[in-house]
């Protein structure tokens, strides 16, 4: 398994147990209807899907801008970057002389790139879009409201594990609802792989369901393989594509098989990737240097790539590779969001016999806000 990774910058920054409106001194727009997914009583989850969705039905057009990231998303975190700038920074030249690296320290944006418009830096090759942060925040926010150690509670070891699986089960059932809608598809492309890249997945890989991971890795593989057939079908996968950030994006898709050492699910995953890479000619962006080289994919016939409008524009079969997942688990929904749980079981659970939502936690929650945790 792969070292623990922090959360990217594009992750909740409050500082501790919270609720917040989603806009500072902006006047409140009106809200779009809650999910039935959801629980009819208090919800985090409802609240956080509430004020992304809103904000995507008044802001599709700043959803869909570039912004730059200083540098790859992914390989080491804050923490090992700044240990690796100090030993280059101690390395000596062969003559003496401190070897200084080329690659300036990251200060979120106020001397590097971080958040500074894509198309101000056209040759940069790390971008996200603002639709794509926005949608990892909220799947932040989502992990977070089923960790019992941020509420200073003890239910079950793997519950963390499962509840991260439940926030899986919402983006696949989010990615499915948005079939006739790509960006917000992409959306959810770019999300999945910061929730790999840059936050902790390892307490999913600890749940004690072997099979039931393995089919839900299986579905994040054709999850992928099915936006590219989408990209392909409207003539998005392409150098000069709109998509900005097409190759890093598909390069990242690449080191997933990273985080399942034990699995086969993401084993075909990259030659996939690399054969539409190569039959569109679209330059891959940050692929791990431990990629592997892969077997090439034959040009037709069995194991090809697959015409993009196969199977009713389902060539890879999501919506089947969906359905068996929801054979094996309940899909989605908030069953592990530990703010819908009662008051008298949360202080069941806690370390101290108290409720941590008690309150103007549970208010906050009652009138909509989004909780962010630490």
């Amino acid at each position: 398994m792969p070292p623990k990774r922090k959360s990217t910058d594009a992750a909740p920054a409050s500082a501790s147990k919270k609720s917040k409106a989603s806009t500072d001194d902006a006047p409140e727009k009106p809200q779009v209807p809650r999910s039935k997914r959801w629980s009819k009583g208090i919800s985090g989850s409802a609240n956080a899907d509430t004020e992304y969705r809103t904000m995507m039905t008044h802001n599709p057009e700043s959803a869909w801008e570039f912004v730059c990231q200083c540098r790859p998303i992914s390989g080491s975190d804050d923490e090992d970057e700044d240990d690796e700038d100090d030993e280059d920074d101690n390395e000596e030249d062969g003559e003496g002389e401190p070897k200084k690296t080329d690659r300036p320290p990251c200060d979120n944006g106020k001397t590097c790139l971080c958040t500074k418009p894509s198309k101000d830096h056209p040759d940069h090759p790390y971008t996200l879009s603002l639709g794509g942060i926005q949608k990892f925040r909220t799947t932040a926010i989502m992990c977070s409201l089923r960790d019992p150690d941020l509420f200073e509670m003890y239910i079950y070891n793997d519950f963390y594990g499962y509840g991260l699986v439940e926030v899986l089960g919402n983006l696949f059932l989010d990615f499915e609802e948005a079939k006739d809608d790509w960006k917000q598809q992409w959306y959810i492309c770019e999300a999945i792989l910061l929730f790999f890249h840059r936050f902790d997945p390892a307490a999913l890989f600890m749940i004690d369901d072997g099979e039931g991971l393995e089919v839900l890795l299986h579905a994040i593989r054709t999850m992928f393989l099915a936006m590219m057939a989408t990209l392909e079908r409207n003539d998005l996968l392409k150098p000069d594509s709109e998509i900005k950030n097409i190759g890093m994006i598909m390069g990242l898709a690449i080191g997933l098989d990273e985080y399942a050492e034990d699995s086969d699910a993401f084993e075909d995953l990259p030659k996939y990737l690399h054969a539409y890479a190569e039959k569109h000619k679209i330059v891959l962006q940050d692929v791990s240097e431990d990629s592997e080289p892969v077997d090439p994919v034959p040009a037709t016939g069995k194991g090809s790539l697959p015409e993009p409008t196969a199977k009713k524009n389902d060539p890879w079969g999501f919506a089947a590779e969906l359905k068996k997942l929801g054979k094996e688990q309940k899909l989605g929904g908030d069953r592990f969001d530990i703010t819908t749980m009662s008051g008298p079981e949360r202080k069941k659970a806690s370390f101290d016999g108290k409720d941590p939502l008690a309150g103007e936690a549970i208010k906050a929650l009652k009138e909509g806000l989004v909780m962010q945790l630490a």
